[in-house]
């Protein structure tokens, strides 16, 4: 008769511990790196040359980018045409960072043969949301102005 007893009790403290896992509150979800955060990490991990300066950073949402891109007034006269930005594929309120570089900064890749790499004093890197590259662009400072991504 005590073993009953003890084999109750003990099924019931083993669910009484299994409820209290699942009431325990679930960790907060970790937020998204900070627009200065992933545009320092591309300049680490891109590293354009042995001077280059991260002069710039604007935080703005796929959608904002979007419309920029379509617009034509992004830097280099990039234009994707109403509705065919890249970013459009991506939620529009996420956070897309526009990170401007200033150096002597040459452009690695492959090149035709015999041609030299180009050598730009600004660079334009748009980063997503985890620090992935969406689009790269560069040249003379006069050119390429340090704009905060508007349509």
């Amino acid at each position: 008769m005590h073993l009953k007893a003890a084999a109750l009790v003990g099924s019931t403290l083993l669910l009484a511990a299994c409820g209290s896992v699942a009431e325990r509150p679930a960790a907060p979800p970790v937020p998204p790196p900070t627009a200065q955060a992933r545009c320092e990490a591309a300049l680490a991990e891109l590293q354009p040359s042995d001077h280059a300066q991260l002069v710039a950073v604007f935080e703005s949402t796929a959608l904002e980018i979007a419309a920029w891109q379509e617009s034509g007034l992004i830097p280099g006269g990039g234009h994707a045409g109403a509705g065919m930005s890249p970013l459009r594929s991506h939620p529009p309120g996420e956070s897309i960072a526009s990170c401007y570089f200033d150096g002597t900064i040459t452009v690695s890749g492959p090149l035709p043969e015999g041609a030299r790499p180009p050598v730009l004093e600004r660079m334009l890197l748009i980063l997503d949301s985890s620090g992935g590259f969406l689009q790269e662009v560069g040249g003379p400072r006069k050119t390429f102005p340090l704009v905060r991504p508007a349509a």
